[in-house]
């Protein structure tokens, strides 16, 4: 029993908490919401075709909306925060303390809004004056840079290299 190892992690109702946000940000008259409410992950299925047919619905909620509501999981991150990135839209980023990647080479709060989980009751309001701030042209520029962004530093292979790239430049080391 001397090598044995703890996650330190609190438990965090994701699931809770996500539904809770939902029903929030669908209550207020300002948003167009178009959430894909489940009772359970995958709708439930076991079957190849009904798990492609859950899938073909999620990323295509989020392609046809510009803004993603992403909170974590039961670790502290959001696999859709990137899916919604490498989609091209806008992702939504409730804060929790995540550590986002890259934070010295991508200024992230030009990319989503982020809203930290003591003030996600003003959420609605954080979305709108984000939006508001945007012309036309920002708008799609927004979306099409954050495809840009997901193709440059965050797919697999950009990452390592982006990741390569910072580690060599802390070092001092420049090729």
């Amino acid at each position: 029993m001397n090598n044995v190892y703890i996650d330190g992690q609190t438990f965090y109702p994701s699931s809770i908490k996500r539904a809770g946000y939902l029903s929030m940000l669908s209550k207020d008259n300002r948003l167009d919401t178009h959430f894909i409410l489940r009772d359970k992950y995958r709708a439930g299925t076991t079957s190849t075709s009904g798990k492609q047919k859950s899938m073909d619905e999620f990323y295509e909620n989020i392609f046809n909306n510009a803004y993603t509501f992403c909170s974590r999981g039961v670790g502290n991150f959001s696999v859709r925060f990137y899916e919604t990135l490498a989609m091209g839209r806008i992702p939504v980023l409730l804060n929790t303390d995540c550590k986002l990647p890259l934070d010295s080479e991508i200024d992230w709060k030009n990319h989503c809004v982020i809203i930290k989980e003591a003030e996600v009751k003003t959420m609605p309001e954080k979305i709108v004056a984000f939006h508001e701030r945007l012309s036309n042209e920002a708008f799609e520029n927004l979306q099409l840079n954050n495809r840009k962004l997901w193709e440059t530093k965050l797919m697999r292979h950009a990452y390592f290299i982006a990741i390569h790239e910072v580690f060599m430049t802390k070092l001092g080391v420049h090729e």
